[in-house]
């Protein structure tokens, strides 16, 4: 049996991709993103630099929570969040890895997160630390508020762990 990597991945330019390699190890780290214009786009060639395959010695999997409407947003903010969700799913294929699109209340059920959309963030950030202690979910050293894009993507990762 080949070791499996795990990504998870929080689309959205506040997300985050989180791996749980083959022997245990964690890293995370918000969607990476640059400022053109007057807006901020998704770095692909940075998100294809995590994708990267490993070679035939590893099963590389990737779970990506999937893609739905929000009724409080508006079309042009849903057009431009389809477009990042289209590239990830890109660089995913590209690179040849299994992967399965996770609707969210399905690993937050997993791990008993519920209530309201405020509430869900604060949730998936107590179990993430809860589970990855020694993980740093602070976008950057300054950051004082933990970032709840690092932590969906880690939960997400985790959840395809446990439920491969």
């Amino acid at each position: 049996m080949k070791p499996t990597i795990i990504i998870g991945i929080d689309p959205g330019l506040d997300g985050g991709i989180a791996e749980i390699g083959a022997k245990g190890s964690v890293f995370v780290e918000p969607m990476p993103t640059e400022k053109r214009g007057n807006k901020r786009v998704l770095r692909l060639d940075l998100v294809m630099l995590h994708l990267e395959s490993r070679g035939d010695d590893y099963e590389e999997w990737a779970y990506i929570e999937k893609a739905q409407a929000m009724p409080s947003q508006g079309g042009v903010s849903m057009f431009n969040y389809g477009v990042g969700y289209g590239q990830l799913l890109m660089a995913i294929h590209s690179q040849d890895y299994h992967y399965e699109e996770i609707p969210p209340k399905r690993w937050q059920k997993h791990f008993g997160i519920s209530g309201k959309k405020g509430c869900t963030k604060a949730q998936s950030i107590a179990i993430a630390k809860e589970l990855f202690p020694d993980v740093n979910l602070f976008r950057t050293p300054r950051c004082k508020k933990e970032h709840d894009g690092m932590a969906d993507s880690l939960l997400i990762a985790e959840y395809g762990r446990q439920t491969l």
